[in-house]
């Protein structure tokens, strides 16, 4: 074909001839009851999208530990994922760790729409994993060393980036956010101080509401200072000892979203005891790490996930990603301590009209 290697025509040879390939091997693996409809091969993954024959997923589920040894790889290479409202699923055969190359982590010093999603890091496609700022509070959790501290400060850094007034509420005298201080609007390090600081936010979400309902506003992007405010809680367990300084927090996490006022928390242990389901159903996004104990990630999955944070390689930032209701695994992008220093030191931002 003089149109290339890379012709639409070919293309199509290319991708009929591995679909007949697998085709024949997912009918003998699975006895019948899959048919391959399209094949794409990568260095790492292989996605194998099929339609069930037989519309029953407890058929495939069954039937993965004696596929995967019919195809010649470990059970724990083979997932499958259905289709919300079909019959079709994909299967993923994982042929090597597609995100165990490092990622250095490129902060910016740039300035963004608040709408602007924030980086944090790649799914297992390349495709790059990012949160809404403003589509919810946030939570990032995991047990020592599972990157928790980096994933908490790459969000609290893309809030400043996007024009947001950060405070931070630090207990362990200040020493996780000491990096970012300098451009952070308060960071409080004692019980008082951090009493004080989420009073306060509380006071500014509940003037923003007061102001919007004067005006007949729906969200606070309509009014003349439309910037973001965000509360950063590390180990926001520590908070409940003080049912003052909670009450406030729960009354934020409730009804912040529309006054643009963003809650971001950062838990070890998220159980239903630290953090109740008044907190985790306003969450738009959930970071999980490997936790302790595992059973806390039934409630904050909150999704289907191909992997369960227990599940995941023991590689500082690999987590798994919830927003919208599913649920990917990542790799966090690496912040380094020089990128960060880099970073505070800059000149303040100027957001752009």
């Amino acid at each position: 074909s003089p149109a290339g290697p890379d012709s639409r025509v070919r293309n199509r040879i290319r991708q009929a001839r591995l679909v007949r390939v697998w085709g024949r091997r997912f009918d003998r693996a699975s006895d019948g009851h899959l048919r391959v409809v399209k094949v794409t091969e990568g260095e790492y993954l292989t996605l194998v999208d099929c339609l069930l024959v037989e519309a029953a997923q407890g058929n495939i589920d069954g039937k993965l530990g004696a596929m995967a040894t019919r195809l010649g790889f470990a059970a724990a290479q083979l997932t499958v994922e259905p289709h919300e409202g079909s019959a079709q699923v994909t299967v993923t055969i994982r042929n090597g760790d597609p995100l165990a190359d490092r990622v250095d982590s490129t902060v910016t010093t740039l300035a963004a729409s608040p709408d602007v999603p924030v980086r944090i890091g790649r799914d297992a496609l390349g495709n790059p994993a990012t949160i809404a700022l403003l589509g919810g509070h946030h939570l990032v959790a995991g047990r020592t060393g599972a990157g928790k501290s980096k994933a908490f400060m790459l969000l609290l850094i893309g809030a400043v980036q996007r024009g947001a007034e950060v405070h931070v509420v630090d207990l362990k005298f200040g020493i996780e956010a000491r990096p970012i201080a300098p451009r952070c609007a308060s960071v409080a390090d004692t019980r008082d101080a951090a009493r004080e600081l989420v009073a306060r936010v509380r006071v500014e979400m509940e003037r923003r509401g007061r102001l919007m309902a004067a005006e007949g506003w729906s969200d606070w992007g309509q009014s003349p200072d439309p910037s973001p405010l965000v509360l950063g809680v590390d180990e926001a367990a520590e908070i409940k000892r003080d049912p003052a300084t909670w009450a406030d927090l729960l009354e934020i996490v409730r009804l912040g979203r529309a006054t643009w006022v963003v809650a971001i928390l950062a838990a070890q242990r998220p159980t239903g005891d630290t953090l109740p389901s008044a907190v985790t159903g306003q969450l738009g996004s959930r970071w999980l790490g490997p936790l302790t104990p595992a059973e806390s990630e039934v409630a904050l999955l909150g999704a289907s996930a191909v992997v369960a944070p227990h599940q995941l390689p023991e590689r500082p930032g690999r987590a798994v990603l919830v927003r919208g209701g599913r649920g990917v695994e990542i790799q966090t992008d690496l912040l380094t301590d020089e990128a960060v220093r880099s970073w505070a030191a800059a000149a303040p931002l100027v957001v752009a009209d």
